[in-house]
């Protein structure tokens, strides 16, 4: 007779225990989820801007080939820009933002900026001065 009059407060603390490990626990299945795999997981190596690129733009209907050269270190960067058409063009600065460079260079009407979306070696982006703007696409070279 005891055993019956205890089975109802064992039932109760079994009850009890399993909804605590419930609540403390994770469930197997988002603890899985949360995983991604190496190939999605973004990279958490930091981009060095510091390289030369070949790159290729239209300007005014005309298609500019020519070269980039960065180099300095982060809030100092620096270097030139070497086309098929214009003078020189001197980097006055560029920025690092996940996988992508933002140059700053100083023509003569005006500053030129350029974006480049990093996928590996190779990058698209897009260049403004003033009201002209375009596409720009290239690689960085080994160094």
């Amino acid at each position: 007779m005891k055993t019956l009059k205890l089975m109802p407060l064992a039932l109760l603390f079994a009850a009890c225990a399993s909804s605590n490990t419930a609540t403390t626990q994770p469930p197997a299945q988002a603890a899985t989820a949360a995983v991604q795999p190496a190939s999605t997981r973004p990279s958490t190596a930091a981009l060095d801007p510091v390289g030369s690129y070949e790159f290729a733009t239209i300007v005014d209907g005309q298609t500019v080939n020519g070269t980039m050269h960065i180099e300095g270190g982060p809030g100092a960067y620096k270097g030139r820009i070497v086309t098929s058409v214009f003078p020189e063009i001197p980097i006055v600065g560029a920025t690092v933002e996940a996988n992508v460079i933002n140059v700053k260079a100083s023509m003569p009407d005006g500053e030129l900026a350029i974006r480049m979306v990093m996928d590996g070696m190779n990058f698209k982006g897009n260049w403004a001065l003033g009201s002209d703007s375009g596409e720009f696409n290239g690689k960085k070279l080994p160094k």
